[in-house]
């Protein structure tokens, strides 16, 4: 298999691990904090996270996907948000959430 390299970092393994693409609908359990398992609706609209892990970061994108257009045009939007997440990093957490967060622009 011929890899293709974007100029773009690699994301973390975890990212790949906690992320979802799809929704599988037996695979709709997960544990709660206590250990028992309980029904989740997962959020189906694409979105990313920053979930400010230590001592790794750690980013997650949620989203339902289907092989079709708008969807790879949504995957590469919140690959934009990963990347943003990822370049600031090692900045301070004030520094590293998004600009409408800290402030009403409307």
């Amino acid at each position: 298999m011929t890899s293709i390299y974007s100029g773009l970092p690699r994301v973390p393994s975890s990212f790949w691990k906690n992320s979802y693409f799809e929704d599988d609908k037996h695979d709709s359990d997960a544990k709660n904090s206590t250990g028992s398992k309980e029904k989740f609706q997962k959020n189906c609209h694409g979105s990313s996270a920053n979930m400010f892990g230590w001592p790794e970061p750690e980013y997650r994108m949620m989203m339902c996907a289907e092989v079709k257009d708008e969807d790879l045009i949504v995957f590469q939007h919140e690959m934009g948000h990963i990347m943003y997440f990822m370049a600031y990093s090692q900045l301070p957490t004030i520094f590293q959430v998004k600009k409408g967060f800290l402030c009403n622009t409307n």
